[in-house]
C-alpha cells in the first residue's frame, strides 16, 4: 500500500488516466527531482521517457521505459514497472502497430499478434492497478490490431486473434466495462461472420446481448436475439434455444417497460428448456441450476423489493438442482456457494429479524461450502472475502441489534483477506474501503457512547475514496451512501459530528455537484440535501432542491416538499 502514494506514482497514475497532460506530467517529475533528493535519479529518467514521448521519438522512449521497467522489475515496489509498462503500450503502441503494418505478412502477423498480446495483458495490469479509464484506448488499439490482422487475411492468425479478443471481453464484462466490451463484441460478430464461424459468431453474439441488456439497450438486445431465435428454432437447436431464451428473459426481466408475468414466462420458459435438454442428455444439470441462478441474479436486479420473494424462489430451484449432483465437481460447488450467498443476500434485503437469521444460516453455508474448496487446494479467498462482506452489511442495516456484532467480526475477516489480495494485486482498492467503511458505520452504529477514534477512522476510510474519484464512478456512489449514513447514525445518538469530518462532507458535497446525473442518482442527491440541512445553510439548500424540483427525476416531487 505505501508504494501506491509514492510521489512518482501519483504522476504516473494521473498521466494515464489523463488527469493531467504529458508536459504536465513532465513538470510535476522535475519537481520531484527539486525536492525529494532520494528519488532524484528515478524521477530523472522516467522525465527523460516522458521526454522523448512529447519530442515525437517513441523508439527511444519505448526503448528508455523497456529499460526502466526490466531493472524495477527486480525491486520491492511490484506496482511502479507495471505503470511503465502501461506508459510505453499507451504512448508508443499506435506507433509499433504502424510499422508492422508497412511490413510484408510474414514479419507483420508475428508482429501484430505480440502487440495483441501485449495489449491484453496491459487491460488485465489496468484493471489490477484501477486505471478504468485507460481501458477505453487500449480496447481502441484493440480493435485496430485486430483489423490489421484480418486485412492479412491469414485464417490461422484471424481465428488466433478473435479468441484472444473474446477472452478480453469477457475479462471487461467481469469488470463492468460494458462500453469498451460492446465495441469489441460488435467487431467480433461481424469478423465471425464473415468467416463462416458459426459457434464462435453465436457465442459472441449471446455475449453481445448480454453487454446491451447492461447498458439498457433493451430493443437492440431484442433485435439481436430474434433472428438467432428464430435459427436455432428451426434447426431444433434446444440447448442454443435455451440460452437464447434465457437472454432474452434477462433482457425482459432488466427492462421495466416489460410486464413483469412477461419476463416470468419467459424465465419458465427458458428453465423447461434447459430441463428438456438435461433430459436428452445434452447439457448436464449444473446448467440447469446455473439457469435459475442467473434468473434469480437478474429480478434481484431490478432493485424492487417487492420482487426478492420471486428470486428467493429461483434460487431455491437452483439449489434443489445443485444439491442433487452427487461427487461435485470444483466448478459444481462454487455454482452452489453462489445460491447459497445469493439466497443470504435476499433475506438480507428484506430486513426483518427472521430473514436477517436465515440470511446468516445461508452465507455460513455459503462459507463452509468455501473452506471445502480451500481444502481442495483452490485459493477462494476472493469469495470468501466477499461472502464476509455482504454478511457485514446484511448485519449493519438490520434492526435488532443482536447481529451488529456479528456483522463486525464478518468486516474484520473481509478486510485481513483483502488486505492481502489487494497486496497481490487480485482485487482493487475499492473492494478493500467497502469493507473499512462498513466496519466503521458497523461500529459507529452499535456503539453506546461515541468517542472521536470511530469518527477519525471513518474520515480517513473516506479521504482514501477521494484518489478514486477520476478514475472510478463507484466511489462517487459509496461515498454519498456513506456521508448520508454517518450523519443519520450520528442523529441517533444525539451527537454533534467533529468540525473536521464536517469540512470534508463540504468538499464531498463539491465533488459531487459535478458528477453527471446517472442511475445513481438517489444516492448522489442525498447527502448534498442532508450536509446542507445540517450545517443549517438553508441557501444551499435552497439551491439544490430547486435543482431537482426542476428536473425530471422521481426525486423531483419530494424536493418540492423541502
Amino acid at each position: 500500500m505505501a508504494a501506491l502514494d509514492t510521489p512518482i506514482m501519483a504522476i504516473l497514475r494521473d498521466v494515464l488516466c489523463a488527469s493531467i497532460s504529458l508536459d504536465d506530467g513532465l513538470s510535476a517529475l522535475q519537481g520531484i527531482v527539486r525536492t525529494r533528493p532520494e528519488e532524484v535519479d528515478l524521477a530523472y529518467e522516467v522525465a527523460r521517457a516522458i521526454e522523448e514521448i512529447i519530442l515525437r521519438r517513441p523508439a527511444l522512449a519505448s526503448a528508455k521505459l523497456t529499460e526502466l521497467t526490466v531493472r524495477l522489475s527486480f525491486s520491492e515496489n511490484r506496482v511502479l514497472p507495471k505503470m511503465l509498462m502501461l506508459l510505453e503500450t499507451r504512448y508508443t503502441n499506435s506507433y509499433r502497430r504502424n510499422e508492422a503494418e508497412l511490413l510484408p505478412d510474414k514479419e507483420a502477423i508475428p508482429r501484430l499478434l505480440d502487440i495483441l498480446g501485449e495489449l491484453a495483458q496491459s487491460m488485465g495490469t489496468a484493471l489490477d492497478l484501477n486505471l478504468r479509464p485507460l481501458l477505453p484506448f487500449l480496447a481502441d488499439e484493440t480493435l485496430l490490431v485486430l483489423d490489421a490482422i484480418r486485412d492479412r487475411g491469414h485464417e490461422p492468425s484471424i481465428r488466433l486473434a478473435l479468441h484472444e479478443v473474446h477472452y478480453l471481453t469477457t475479462l471487461l464484462l467481469e469488470n463492468g466495462l460494458f462500453e469498451c466490451a460492446e465495441a469489441l463484441l460488435g467487431r467480433l460478430v461481424k469478423i465471425s461472420g464473415q468467416l463462416g464461424l458459426t459457434e464462435l459468431e453465436f457465442e459472441v453474439s449471446l455475449d453481445e446481448a448480454a453487454v446491451l441488456t447492461e447498458l439498457g439497450l433493451y430493443e437492440e438486445c431484442r433485435e439481436l436475439l430474434q433472428p438467432l431465435i428464430d435459427r436455432a428454432t428451426k434447426d431444433k437447436d434446444t440447448v442454443k434455444l435455451a440460452a437464447l431464451t434465457l437472454q432474452l428473459s434477462v433482457n425482459e426481466t432488466r427492462d421495466d417497460a416489460v410486464h413483469y408475468l412477461t419476463a416470468r414466462s419467459l424465465s419458465d420458459r427458458a428453465t423447461s428448456l434447459y430441463s428438456d435438454a438435461v433430459v436428452a442428455g445434452l447439457i448436464e444439470k449444473d446448467e440447469l441450476g446455473a439457469a435459475y441462478l442467473t434468473i434469480a441474479s437478474s429480478i434481484l436486479s431490478t432493485g424492487w423489493r417487492e420482487s426478492v420473494k420471486e428470486a428467493l424462489s429461483r434460487f431455491r430451484s437452483a439449489l434443489d438442482v445443485l444439491e442433487d449432483i452427487p461427487d461435485r465437481s470444483p466448478d459444481q460447488s462454487l455454482m452452489l456457494f453462489k445460491c447459497f450467498a445469493g439466497l443470504g443476500f435476499a433475506h438480507g434485503l428484506l430486513g426483518d429479524h427472521d430473514n436477517t437469521q436465515r440470511a446468516i444460516e445461508y452465507m455460513n453455508r455459503a462459507m463452509s461450502i468455501v473452506a471445502d474448496l480451500e481444502d481442495c487446494g483452490r485459493d477462494s479467498r476472493i469469495e470468501q472475502s466477499r461472502c464476509d462482506n455482504a454478511l457485514g452489511w446484511i448485519c449493519l442495516v438490520s434492526e435488532s441489534d443482536e447481529f451488529w456484532d456479528i456483522g463486525i467480526a464478518a468486516f474484520e475477516r473481509a478486510i485481513r483477506v483483502r488486505r492481502s489480495l489487494l497486496k497481490e494485486g487480485r482485487i482493487s482498492t475499492i473492494e478493500l474501503l467497502g469493507s473499512q467503511l462498513g466496519l466503521g458505520l458497523s461500529q459507529l452504529r452499535s456503539s453506546d457512547s461515541v468517542d472521536a477514534s470511530l469518527y477519525s477512522t471513518l474520515r480517513e476510510t473516506l479521504l482514501q475514496y477521494v484518489p478514486l474519484f477520476p478514475t472510478d464512478d463507484r466511489a462517487f456512489v459509496e461515498v454519498a451512501i456513506a456521508v448520508y449514513d454517518i450523519v443519520w447514525m450520528t442523529h441517533r445518538h444525539g451527537v454533534t459530528l467533529p468540525e473536521r469530518i464536517l469540512r470534508l462532507f463540504d468538499d464531498i458535497v463539491k465533488m459531487l455537484d459535478e458528477t453527471p446525473t446517472h442511475e445513481a442518482m438517489p444516492f448522489i442527491v442525498g447527502p448534498k440535501m442532508i450536509v446542507p440541512y445540517l450545517e443549517r445553510n438553508w441557501e444551499q439548500l435552497e439551491r439544490v432542491t430547486r435543482e431537482i424540483a426542476q428536473s425530471e427525476t422521481a426525486l423531483s416531487p419530494v424536493a418540492h416538499l423541502m
